[in-house]
């Protein structure tokens, strides 16, 4: 009884611990805020080419504004291009098909579905799809697009053609698609309302797999098809819930503030980006081997309105719309030698086999010592030293390491490995 109790209180004291860390070690810092000539409210990001879009103005001021994201460019975050819409549109959400560089508009005043050639940053034609399209998501893998309509449907475009190539009526008419969001690995969609249900589709034969009740005012939704996890904001309690998708089943509702609204994911370091109307924006922890899965990591200021948000991974840049400004968040670890020491305690936490534990805890505990070194910080021996530690984690794959604890613990690594410039 007492071998328990002790067990539990280092367990506890080694959750709050991480718990600790993790706020100090991504730091979430406001890098930019960039304003608008025009109205806008949406972003998209195409990770592929690190640019960023961005819909602006309606009828002869609509367009959309390319801004480069690439970290090493020398017009990092600048305006590159403004692509000039028609001048009957009204341009709502945004979305890119990273594997064609095709970007899509929704046209909620022409009806339509407007694409924009990402390569020549020109408009390359349009789809008519029905009354008032809003909301949109793209499926890279199968190229196709769904389209929220105002008449309780969703149009799926075929990006082959650029045609309409099915119809999807929700079983409630009267539940208005609010927004969606497509793993390109299952092939399934998801669609929230603001009336509370999450609607499951089958992209393979667009039917209907199921509907997921729940309360009122569902908003943003996002997922990491990685972990097969989907993340809805609920409006009025303030929470986002954790979605199973092998059994399309709520495992979890984390608590964000007030107002949550807005939700978008980090598939690479398994992070969740949650933004509340009066709060700000929370870092939920979507890594599913981790001592602090579905718990709340960090949190920044307080900021009035979100309309939309994104992710890149391949940069880790977190961009929020908020009231036609548009403010840049860098992610990246700020304090490698805390990340080490959260690093270490989650091996911990997975009671591997005592000469397995060490030998990895071994290797941590001397990267972390080089940087805490008298000499000023050895970075380059803490490299080296994480360099062994991943080739341990990936030598235990399917022996003393699931590979979702390999991906996991490797990634986080690498991050650090990042952070300190290690070649």
């Amino acid at each position: 009884m007492h071998r328990t109790e002790n067990r539990m209180k280092t367990l506890l004291a080694t959750f709050g611990f991480v718990l600790f860390c993790a706020g100090i070690i991504h730091a979430q810092t406001q890098i930019l805020a960039m304003s608008f000539e025009h109205a806008a409210f949406f972003i998209a990001v195409n990770p592929a080419t690190n640019l960023v879009y961005v819909p602006e103005g309606q009828f002869f001021d609509a367009g959309v504004i390319v801004i480069d994201g690439n970290r090493s460019s020398p017009s990092f975050h600048q305006k590159v291009a403004r692509i000039d819409l028609p001048n009957d549109c009204s341009p709502v959400e945004i979305a890119v098909n990273t594997v064609t560089n095709r970007v899509y508009v929704a046209d909620d005043f022409g009806n339509r579905v407007l694409i924009v050639d990402g390569v020549t940053n020109s408009l390359a034609g349009s789809v008519a799809v029905g009354p008032h399209p809003r909301r949109l998501a793209v499926n890279p893998a199968t190229n196709r697009i769904y389209v929220s309509l105002d008449d309780g449907s969703i149009a799926v475009i075929d990006g082959n053609s650029n045609a309409i190539a099915a119809t999807i009526q929700l079983e409630n008419p009267n539940h208005f698609a609010f927004k969606l969001a497509v793993n390109p690995i299952t092939n399934r969609v998801y669609v929230t309302s603001l009336q509370g249900s999450i609607t499951v589709v089958e992209g393979a034969n667009n039917s209907i797999v199921t509907t997921i009740p729940g309360d009122s005012l569902r908003t943003g939704v996002a997922l990491n098809p990685v972990t097969d996890r989907i993340y809805v904001n609920n409006l009025a309690d303030g929470t986002v819930s954790v979605i199973r998708g092998s059994t399309n089943t709520i495992e979890a509702n984390v608590f964000v503030g007030l107002a949550s609204n807005q939700v978008a994911v980090n598939s690479l370091t398994g992070r969740v980006y949650a933004a509340s109307t009066g709060n700000g924006l929370y870092v939920v922890d979507g890594r599913l081997s981790s001592p602090t899965y579905n718990t709340v990591l960090s949190s920044l200021g307080s900021f009035f309105g979100s309309s939309d948000l994104a992710v890149n991974s391949n940069t880790n840049l977190v961009y929020l719309m908020s009231g036609s400004l548009l403010k840049i968040f860098d992610e990246s670890i700020t304090s490698p030698a805390n990340a080490i020491a959260v690093l270490i305690d989650w091996v911990t936490s997975l009671n591997l086999a005592q000469g397995t534990a060490n030998s990895l805890d071994s290797k941590l505990t001397n990267a972390q010592s080089a940087l805490e070194s008298l000499r000023g910080g050895d970075a380059a021996t803490a490299c080296n030293k994480l360099d062994s530690f991943i080739n341990e984690a990936q030598a235990q794959d399917g022996k003393q390491l699931t590979a979702t604890q390999v991906r996991e613990l490797t990634v986080e690594a690498g991050l650090i490995k990042t952070a300190l410039g290690c070649q």
